[in-house]
């Protein structure tokens, strides 16, 4: 059978008049406002202006939310292993199951570090300190937050966390299993049920878009992917399985994590386990 062209099955997803219903295509409308010109970058974001105003530079140093009025657990330093890079890239499988056995929380810590651990801290003008992470962020500006429901771990109630990256410690947001929420939440609850741990990360969209405008959206998602990567290439190295999931139901996982869906907004998520 003759294969079809992408631009050819628009027909089957969007019924006998893709033109009409993608006349008003709200990706295409916010693909197209995003767009960079040469004669109008400086406008088409801030920057011009918060190289000028010593209080919009120490806002961009601030991008790190901590939730100290919770109860914070320590986690162990990182341990990354032996494994190479190249073995690493080459060998790599998403996993949809996982085994009964918890993961250990060096192995969680290990793994919380490579999405969204601190680097290095530059000291900047007026007493702020530049805090850089694992991953790239357009402006160092981090608009992602990490948290991580804890199913089976060494060490670590089951309950939903949040990791505090320049502490390298977690937050004690639900000191109850979560499981099941996450499974209804998700579109291969399998996926999480039998993980040890399920990693979702939030944008706290203003952090990078008071910069970037139009353009952050971009730049969040852009970062979501690293971050992701970051985990599922350390997950391999540590001999555990993982895999990325796309298919939530964003109002579902957003109530959970108690954001408001709007400046906060989920993401992106990780199922975590042992093979």
């Amino acid at each position: 059978m003759e294969p079809l062209k992408s631009i050819n099955a628009v027909e089957l997803v969007y019924g006998h008049e893709p033109e009409r219903t993608l006349l008003d295509d709200p990706a295409e409308a916010y693909h197209e406002a995003s767009k960079l010109y040469p004669t109008l970058a400086w406008r088409q974001t801030d920057a011009a202006m918060l190289e000028r105003n010593p209080h919009a530079l120490v806002t961009t140093t601030r991008s790190v939310k901590q939730l100290r009025h919770l109860r914070y657990v320590a986690l162990p330093p990182p341990a990354f292993g032996d494994a190479t890079l190249g073995d690493v890239l080459r060998t790599r499988r998403s996993k949809q199951s996982f085994a009964s056995a918890p993961i250990s929380l060096e192995q969680l810590a290990t793994l919380a570090y490579a999405a969204c651990g601190v680097t290095q801290k530059i000291p900047v003008a007026n007493g702020g300190t530049l805090v850089l992470r694992t991953a790239p962020s357009g402006g160092a500006l981090y608009p992602l937050d990490l948290y991580i429901a804890v199913h089976r771990v060494d060490g670590l109630e089951p309950g939903l966390y949040f990791y505090d990256p320049v502490d390298h410690a977690l937050a004690v947001v639900r000191e109850t299993s979560v499981l099941d929420e996450c499974a209804a939440a998700c579109i291969y609850p399998d996926a999480v049920t039998t993980s040890s741990a399920t990693f979702f990360l939030s944008a706290m969209l203003w952090r990078s878009r008071f910069k970037y405008r139009y353009r952050a959206y971009r730049f969040t998602a852009i970062e979501a992917g690293h971050v992701v990567q970051n985990v599922l290439l350390t997950a391999h190295s540590l001999g555990l399985g993982a895999v990325p999931l796309g298919g939530f139901y964003d109002t579902a996982i957003e109530k959970l994590l108690a954001i408001d869906g709007v400046n906060e907004a989920a993401l992106y998520s990780t199922s975590v386990g042992a093979l």
